[in-house]
């Protein structure tokens, strides 16, 4: 098992209704599986904040693993690691 600190902020925090939270996962789990267990553990309403389908990321979420967009690296496929560090949180966008 790995041990991985999950951040919420701003819209997702308010869902959550908690700002931090460690979760245990298999080892080899990826960023997916780590979204699968965080619907299961909250609401409908986090499940339709964070996916547009049920293995696809909203356009509006951001997901960042050690600093890192999960984006630049391997997507909901980023492979997760024992004292990773994610954080979840809406895009910001504006001019």
């Amino acid at each position: 098992m790995i041990r991985v600190d999950v951040h919420f902020f701003a819209n997702v925090r308010v869902l959550t209704n908690e700002d931090r939270i460690t979760i245990s996962l298999p080892e080899k789990s990826i960023v997916l599986d780590l979204l699968q267990t965080l619907v299961r553990r909250y609401s409908d309403s986090f499940r339709d904040f964070v996916f547009s389908d049920e293995d696809h990321l909203n356009e509006y979420v951001v997901i960042i693993k050690n600093g890192r967009g999960v984006g630049i690296l391997d997507g909901l496929d980023t492979l997760l690691y024992d004292g990773d560090l994610i954080a979840i949180m809406p895009a910001v966008g504006g001019g």
